[in-house]
């Protein structure tokens, strides 16, 4: 197996240690997990429509230390699920130079994922090109203490605006072109750490489709190689 494979795999629902124990079910040679933040404000799903590993439900508690671990291995690792009966119990990587073991959690300590019920109608959907998903990293870097950014619609023009208020501040404007669709709408906010960390986990990307809802739900889901990825942010309180 590529390294690289895993840790991408890892990378895009960790998303900079946001998300750190998760249930990864594997099956017909393929991975899909479910994931949450702690405080529930972003839901997400990971799938990988290809990787050499038996039927398993994996409990991994520390992906961080998993990824330490692999950070030190070779570009061709060797994974092995030790099991005790049908419960896996370890992971055995091997590269050329070391062989590591990482415990499995069982599966009954990890919180199920909630489910959205519904789905509020999208007041903007917008494919994001590689480009935009660039400058909204590199902006919300430079303003590196704003914690927010708002979608905005005003005139038919939408923008996305990091560090957006009503006063007077430090801010950073993107407009955005082609909507596939659009409603106008005053602003909505969300978290700019978490997105900026979605677009990092998904740099690879050549497009993004974005969803806002007026109603304060985001959506973002990418496409890239055999790799399908899903968050939902709900929307934050700022300075309304």
């Amino acid at each position: 197996m590529y390294k690289n494979v895993l840790e991408r795999y890892l990378q895009k629902y960790s998303l900079n240690g946001n998300v750190n124990s998760v249930v990864m079910d594997i099956k017909d040679k393929k991975a899909n997990c479910r994931f949450k933040t702690q405080d529930n404000s972003m839901l997400g799903e990971v799938k990988l429509n290809k990787i050499e590993l038996d039927d398993f439900k994996l409990g991994i508690l520390d992906t961080a230390g998993l990824q330490k671990m692999l950070n030190i291995m070779d570009d061709n690792i060797t994974i092995q699920v030790k099991k005790a009966g049908n419960k896996p119990y370890q992971l055995k990587i091997n590269d050329n130079n070391v062989k590591a073991t990482f415990a499995l959690a069982d599966l009954n300590i990890f919180e199920e994922p909630p489910t959205l019920k519904k789905i509020p109608k999208w007041s903007l959907e917008q494919t994001l090109t590689n480009k935009e998903i660039q400058l909204f990293v590199k902006s919300k870097n430079a303003l590196s203490h704003v914690e927010s950014f708002a979608v905005v619609n005003e005139n038919n023009q939408p923008e996305i605006i990091i560090g957006w208020k009503r006063i007077s501040s430090n801010t950073i404007t993107i407009p955005l072109q082609n909507s596939d669709h659009s409603d106008l709408f005053s602003h909505v906010l969300f978290n700019a750490d978490i997105v900026r960390d979605i677009f990092v986990a998904n740099k690879e990307s050549k497009t993004a489709k974005m969803f806002v809802s007026k109603d304060g739900l985001l959506k973002l889901s990418f496409e890239v190689d055999n790799f399908q990825s899903t968050y939902y942010v709900s929307a934050c309180k700022g300075d309304d």
